[in-house]
């Protein structure tokens, strides 16, 4: 049993699994992440990703965490996962509006409804605007900070208990600082393709260092989402036998460099405002109290 008292492990309960199936036939693997975005008195609950996870894409499978009611009604985890698939998966997503923004929201709704559907509770834990810094709390950091990032690199997961793989790193620029002038930020962390999606965060659990200063107590908060990683080229010989008066051809292969990039949750209250400017249809948002 896991102690959900935990924000490292509700964090376990953040993600969903995406594998999408391409218009060319390839199939590909990313991370999703439920935020709450709060309206008023009630919050409006979304998925939130990259915008290259679902280009193109004609079908999308969600990994959802299952749910069980306990003794005392409350929804507990069932360690367990639900596919849910969806059709004309590109279409779906509410992309933010910055053409160079790689952001994107799906209303979570319809996905709780179609495993209620299928006679299933989905389990989730929401990142919500708490965990959005101010200024002044990013103002308030130092640069270099612990992270966090959960989501499914090379689209690894606990199958059986549908779990996604937790990766520790530090902030390579200053998370109130936006790198190149652009609103992004720089996380010394490794990086694989399923990444693309992940939340990173900051964690501290039973004390932490600010302004010089410790702390007792936890922090968490939302950085951002990751969105790429730096690449170089290398030069890989690649051997040619029987002919051995030709040339010899050279491959160019891209090495990561351990370095990924974050779109910044600032940026999440762009794409939060462009979907309630777009707000038509209240039954796909489902406002909840």
């Amino acid at each position: 049993m896991i102690n959900l008292n935990s924000l490292a492990s509700q964090l376990l309960f953040t993600t969903i699994r995406i594998v999408t199936e391409k218009n060319d036939g390839t199939q590909s693997f990313g991370t999703a992440f439920c935020v709450d975005f709060r309206v008023s008195e009630t919050r409006v609950r979304v998925l939130i990703t990259n915008k290259h996870v679902v280009e193109n894409s004609w079908l999308g499978t969600f990994f959802v965490h299952l749910g069980v009611k306990d003794e005392n009604g409350q929804l507990v985890p069932k360690f367990a996962s639900q596919p849910i698939r969806v059709s004309n998966f590109q279409n779906r997503w509410i992309h933010h509006p910055g053409n160079d923004v790689d952001l994107c929201a799906m209303p979570f709704e319809p996905l709780r409804q179609e495993a209620l559907a299928q006679g299933e509770e989905i389990f989730y834990q929401p990142i919500t605007e708490s965990y959005f810094p101010t200024t002044e709390i990013l103002s308030n950091l130092s640069a270099l900070e612990d992270i966090l990032m959960v989501g499914y690199p090379i689209g690894l997961w606990d199958d059986v208990n549908n779990f996604p793989v937790l990766r520790r790193g530090i902030t390579a620029s200053h998370p109130s600082v936006d790198f190149q002038g652009k609103s992004i930020g720089l996380a010394d962390i490794a990086t694989f393709p399923g990444s693309s999606g992940s939340p990173i965060l900051i964690l501290n659990e039973g004390s932490f260092t600010s302004q010089s200063e410790v702390f007792m107590g936890s922090r968490l908060i939302f950085l951002g989402v990751l969105y790429g990683a730096q690449l170089f080229p290398a030069n890989g010989d690649i051997k040619i036998v029987e002919i051995p008066t030709a040339q010899t051809p050279i491959s160019i292969t891209n090495i990561f460099t351990h370095l990924g990039y974050y779109v910044k949750a600032k940026e999440l209250i762009t794409l939060k405002e462009h979907i309630l400017s777009m707000w038509s249809a209240p039954n796909e948002l489902e406002p909840t109290a």
